[in-house]
């Protein structure tokens, strides 16, 4: 089921591309489940459909060759690319940047599988070196990672509020990598307690 869902997502986010992105959208229910957007009463980033396939993929994975799996993504990803396909009216592929330039409200089907293949590498390469103790650390954020997406949003509002917003890009590191160690603990305690739920508990989505 997950993989059916995932597989549609693809041809969903290219059918929303060419019917309901051709002008702004301020219509509540297509914001909500179509396309990103805001109007008297919602301000919407993430509509629900195009990102539901990319979270069934993650559900649905068990075994997985992430090495195999991230250079056939990429590969696929630059045959897109060649025939200036799978982005939303992006016609300008001249230089690096625009050539990975791929948009993401709503994901496009580059961005999906840029994406996709860059992070099967990361994870066929954290895998290699999980018994490391810097990613023994990485791993708990990534297993409370939608608990550590809205921490890490409020966190790093909180700390805005203490400094410039004109800073030294040095500057700027040390207070991401202050935030991560605030957020580190959090994490591992709420890690602990979606831990201790049943396996069929609806916490160990997030």
């Amino acid at each position: 089921m997950c993989r059916f869902i995932s597989e549609q997502q693809f041809f969903i986010n290219y059918f929303i591309a060419n019917t309901v992105l051709t002008q702004p959208i301020s219509n509540t229910f297509l914001n909500l489940i179509f396309v990103p957007g805001s109007n008297n009463w919602v301000n919407v980033n993430y509509p629900a459909l195009p990102w539901i396939g990319i979270t069934m993929i993650g559900l649905g994975i068990r075994e997985v060759n992430f090495l195999k799996a991230g250079l056939i993504f990429l590969l696929i990803f630059i045959i897109l690319r060649f025939i200036n396909f799978g982005d939303y009216n992006h016609k300008n592929l001249s230089g690096i940047i625009s050539y990975l330039a791929v948009i993401k409200y709503p994901p496009s089907i580059s961005f999906i599988i840029l994406n996709m293949g860059i992070l099967s590498l990361l994870f066929w390469m954290i895998s290699k070196l999980e018994e490391s103790n810097i990613f023994r650390l990485l791993i708990v954020f990534g297993q409370s990672s939608l608990f550590f997406y809205f921490a890490h949003i409020y966190t790093f509002i909180f700390i805005s509020k203490f400094v410039s917003h004109s800073l030294p890009l040095i500057v700027m590191y040390l207070l991401w990598l202050i935030g991560l160690l605030i957020l580190f603990p959090v994490c591992k305690y709420y890690l602990k307690l979606k831990s201790q739920g049943s396996k069929t508990s609806i916490w160990r989505y997030f």
